[in-house]
């Protein structure tokens, strides 16, 4: 699993990348510098916990593959916790893509921005309401989120109806900023130019 030095890291060449969104990642980096170990994604901690995602974009059309998410009642992309098994966050954001949509992680490309292609397109910090029937208190989900290009989107997607009601392909640029997502169309645009 994917140490407390190694997130610091991560953290480090993120902002190198995007040293303006220091000031929205405060509560990423406080965090990571709280916890260490398994408390790093143990859902149960309920100031927050690490979580993986991953970001299915089809270059030939600009789209991206959103589900409608069960609970939250929002259109998001593949993601969750990261389990004990996981190797590292990048394979916990495979597992996720794999279990929430069917698309099996040999048809994905990952993708990195920069000369080394750093592979975290983005870092989130967002609220997680109180959940009773979970029985889980409100709390952050500190999100690292990889992109991965699907070169045949033609694959047939299985949701799972636990987590998602549906799925749908949606221009970049069409994405409401609602979403969370900062500045996305750059991201992705960056790291299919290769810089």
């Amino acid at each position: 699993m994917t140490s407390q030095q190694e997130l610091r890291q991560t953290i480090a060449r993120y902002l190198e990348l995007f040293p303006e969104e220091r000031e929205g990642l405060d509560r990423f980096i406080r965090f990571v510098e709280q916890f260490d170990g398994p408390s790093l994604y143990d859902r149960k901690n309920f100031t927050g916990h690490i979580t993986a995602s991953g970001m299915v974009y089809d270059p030939s059309t600009d789209r991206l593959l959103l589900l409608e998410h069960v609970q939250l009642k929002k259109w998001l992309q593949p993601g969750g916790h990261v389990e004990a098994s996981d190797a590292s966050i990048l394979t916990a954001a495979l597992r996720e893509v794999e279990e929430e949509t069917g698309i099996r992680p040999s048809l994905l490309t990952l993708q990195g921005i920069g000369p080394d292609r750093f592979p975290v397109i983005d870092l989130d910090c967002h609220p997680i309401p109180l959940s009773e029937t979970k029985r889980e208190a409100a709390h952050w989900h500190l999100d690292v989120r990889y992109l991965f290009t699907l070169p045949d989107t033609s694959c047939e997607l299985h949701i799972d109806p636990t987590e998602s009601k549906a799925c749908k392909w949606m221009k970049v640029d069409d994405i409401p900023s609602h979403f969370g997502f900062v500045r996305l169309g750059a991201k992705i645009r960056r790291a299919m130019a290769g810089f």
